[in-house]
């Protein structure tokens, strides 16, 4: 069984367009955005959003810093992405009809702590696998 990870420039890469993306979004007039703030769809949006964005950087991460060790992972990751999504919504206070708000950056927070524990979740399994089959 073949124990592939993704190349670090490939990592990277992906996670330089995710973050491409956010910031192109985040930089959309809100009035030319869909109406999502019915049922707090906004919010499971940040959420979902930051759970991917998270899991690239933690992937880009391990990748880069395949020894670093999954503690100094998860907190250098959640740095990086917190420090983001905080940029992201203090930047939107010059985006014509756009809002900061501490509500969106707690979801951020959240669906980038749920993004690193399923990417922390999936290596132990992978690494269990791998090692099962050296077993035999």
């Amino acid at each position: 069984m073949k124990n592939a990870r993704p190349s670090p420039i490939k990592s990277l890469f992906s996670f330089v367009l995710y973050a491409s993306l956010i910031f192109y979004v985040s930089s959309v007039d809100g009035r030319n955005l869909p109406d999502i703030n019915k049922f707090h769809m906004d919010k499971a949006a940040h959420f979902a959003e930051y759970l991917i964005f998270a899991f690239l950087a933690m992937r880009t991460m391990d990748a880069f810093f395949p020894g670093m060790g999954v503690l100094k992972n998860f907190f250098f990751t959640l740095i990086i992405v917190v420090i983001f999504s905080c940029s992201d919504e203090w930047r939107q206070l010059v985006v014509p009809n756009r809002t900061c708000s501490f509500f969106d950056l707690m979801f951020d927070f959240i669906g980038a702590s749920t993004g690193i524990l399923i990417f922390t979740y999936r290596e132990e399994e992978r690494e269990e696998a791998a090692n099962e089959v050296r077993r035999y």
